[in-house]
């Protein structure tokens, strides 16, 4: 195999978890229990857990790419894909359950509150007696 051809599978292995990554931080962002804003800032917040799934992943793919049967007759560049694809999505679940004990767990909510859509101001503070 020459150079090009490593290289060109490793771009669909980047290709693939990119894929995975763009995907759940387009989630996280739509969703309403979280303030931000797009996609660029959801990175910017988790920039130390993507970096640490990149590196994963890359760890794991020979053996991602030895469980997807290659029986089922896929091409090579579709192994490297759906292995980068993969591994981003398994690690994001896997790091969700733990990343907590490993530091490598980002609560949206607190570091990013709600905004207030309507720009209603909070309600003052009761007075105590």
């Amino acid at each position: 195999m020459k150079i090009a051809e490593y290289l060109g599978l490793w771009l669909l292995f980047y290709a693939g978890f990119a894929v995975s990554l763009l995907l759940q931080a387009q989630t996280s962002v739509t969703s309403n229990s979280n303030g931000l804003r797009n996609v660029g800032d959801w990175i910017k917040l988790h920039w130390h857990v993507v970096i640490a799934r990149l590196f994963l992943s890359q760890m794991f793919l020979p053996l991602i790419i030895h469980y997807i049967p290659a029986s089922i007759g896929l091409p090579i560049w579709s192994v490297y894909g759906a292995s980068g694809f993969i591994s981003d999505s398994l690690l994001d679940k896997v790091l969700f359950m733990f990343g907590q004990r490993l530091g490598l767990k980002v609560e949206v909510p607190q570091e990013a509150p709600p905004h207030n859509p309507l720009n209603i101001p909070p309600a003052p503070p009761a007075a105590g007696n």
